[in-house]
């Protein structure tokens, strides 16, 4: 009588494994497109089970690029409808699929493409198009008004690739970006690296620092770099060489080669702007009273602009504060050639521009959101 029961039972268990499951259909809405990296896409899934409103467990989106994947959460609006909200800060074309209890349902592709996530430094190239450190590890560069494409990195963080191509290198924490007057530009990454990335598009170190904050060029191309500890550094363009300007700043972030060959410096901690003689080291005033100015720029009358937390400050050759433009914690600042001044903010994915003559403020580079 046992032996009966038992063969029953197998019968049965063998005959529930053979049963073929449900069919599971995934469809979203909006269909996947395209959105820019950093950008949050929302979507509607719409989840059926051989035919009927899925009602079990909540789904979870899988994304893949290569190696690389993520998962993101469902909320749950009535039997069989969930919605979702995705972010990827990495360029390129994500597979996507739902995970149903414990089965893979294959959903499309997702296409991101290259735009600001959190802009960190910004500066004007010759050509008047701008040069973007992104927060998601990546240069870019763009036209204001115009869609950005990738001047270095992979997304990836550290410091990586040199001698070849910057678009696949890392560069991670892309903290300072300056154009070369050799041309390319340079990278302050890391919070220890300058590299320089050649005309051609190749990448290089020139110098491993002490944590850097920012750097400038002089007309023949050495590089000169603040380190937060209070030094001024000379990188020298022929030779590689590293030498000390200055030291016993106060947190030094911004700074700019002046006409005179001198340097312009925000002396962050001391809330105020100097001046240093790159020969002798002299530390003179140029303008105080600010809060934590952490950039600046030149315009050709020799007046500055400067980030600080205030907002932009607009300093005349005197040393005097002629006026300040509201800004949200701005953390760079640069001047084009024809006087326009285009400054990035803490923590948003945008560059915006400010025309000195008329007050007005857009945004050229990103979205407001």
């Amino acid at each position: 009588m046992k032996l009966a029961l038992a063969t029953a039972v197998a019968v049965a268990v063998s005959s529930t494994a053979a049963t073929p499951q449900p069919r599971l259909a995934v469809a979203f809405s909006p269909r996947p497109a395209t959105v820019e990296m950093g950008a949050p896409w929302q979507a509607t899934l719409t989840v059926r089970r051989g035919g009927k409103a899925y009602t079990a467990a909540r789904p979870r989106v899988e994304t893949r690029l290569g190696s690389e994947s993520r998962s993101f959460a469902t909320t749950r609006v009535r039997a069989g409808v969930h919605r979702t909200r995705i972010v990827l800060a990495r360029p390129g074309r994500w597979r996507l699929g739902v995970r149903i209890a414990g089965r893979n349902v294959a959903a499309g592709a997702l296409t991101v493409i290259p735009a600001l996530t959190n802009a960190m430094d910004a500066d004007v190239l010759p050509d008047g198009s701008l040069l973007v450190g992104d927060f998601a590890n990546y240069v870019l560069r763009a036209r204001p008004g115009e869609r950005p494409s990738i001047a270095a990195g992979n997304g990836a963080l550290g410091s990586g690739g040199d001698g070849g191509p910057a678009t696949a290198a890392r560069v991670g924490f892309p903290v300072e970006v300056a154009s070369d007057p050799r041309g390319g530009f340079t990278i302050v990454s890391d919070e220890r690296r300058v590299r320089r990335v050649a005309p051609d598009g190749t990448i290089s170190t020139l110098a491993e620092l002490y944590q850097p904050t920012s750097h400038a060029h002089d007309p023949a191309g050495n590089v000169y770099v603040s380190e937060l500890g209070g030094r001024l550094r000379r990188i020298d363009a022929a030779t590689g060489a590293v030498t000390t300007v200055a030291e016993g700043l106060d947190r030094p972030h911004g700074l700019l080669v002046d006409g005179d060959g001198t340097l312009v410096v925000c002396e962050t901690f001391a809330n105020r702007v100097v001046r240093v003689d790159p020969t002798t080291g002299r530390v003179t005033p140029v303008a105080g009273g600010l809060t934590q100015p952490v950039d600046v720029g030149r315009t050709r009358d020799g007046s500055f602009f400067v980030a600080a937390a205030e907002g932009i400050v607009r300093i005349e050759s005197t040393g005097g504060i002629a006026n300040v433009t509201p800004a949200l914690r701005p953390n760079s600042v640069a001047v084009d050639a024809a006087g326009l001044v285009y400054f990035t903010e803490l923590r948003r994915p945008r560059v915006r521009r400010l025309d000195p003559a008329t007050g007005i403020v857009t945004t050229v580079l990103g979205r407001d959101t």
